[in-house]
């Protein structure tokens, strides 16, 4: 007799590549040059997961999470993940990339941020549920200021031990 996989009210969840395609060619229409596609029901799951289409473009605030850690997984393309001290200085830079680093976990409470490094970036993400707002670092520019676009030029470059703040 086979095994039940799933009880009646959960049906199997398969992300085809053709999923992912749409999910990256929004990214690449959007303004913000980012895209989701939530794999969690709600914002009260225990589990919260979601796929990231990200162009090179793209600006994430730098953020923490005070009580949970965050798990990312790169499927496609290629990142770097940016860890700060409270006063901005790059303490680590990790490359994301498939074949490379098969993932990273980001504790909590470490201002982090990432670019895209590559076009049609693919990440998992994956954190504790609920759903927590993100805190924002109060020295990095709110995304629609034109100084975030100038962050993320920075941010191509920059490595540990520069700040945001002496350049």
């Amino acid at each position: 007799m086979a095994e039940k996989l799933s009880s009646e009210k959960e049906a199997l969840r398969v992300v085809a590549r053709q999923q992912t395609e749409v999910l990256l060619d929004s990214a690449e229409a959007a303004a913000r040059q980012r895209a989701h596609l939530l794999l969690h029901r709600d914002h009260s799951d225990p589990v919260q997961r979601f796929l990231i289409g990200l162009q090179p473009q793209t600006y994430i605030r730098p953020h923490r999470h005070p009580a949970q850690w965050e798990m990312l997984v790169p499927l496609a393309g290629a990142a770097r993940l940016f860890i700060f001290s409270p006063a901005a200085d790059i303490t680590n830079v990790t490359e994301l990339a498939p074949g490379r680093t098969t993932l990273v976990e980001i504790p909590m409470n470490h201002w982090h941020t990432l670019i895209a490094v590559a076009e049609r970036t693919l990440l998992l993400e994956l954190k504790p549920g609920p759903f927590r707002p993100s805190e924002f670092a109060p020295w990095a520019p709110e995304e629609s200021l034109p100084l975030s676009s100038e962050l993320v030029r920075w941010l191509a470059g920059a490595d540990i031990g520069e700040s945001w703040h002496s350049r």
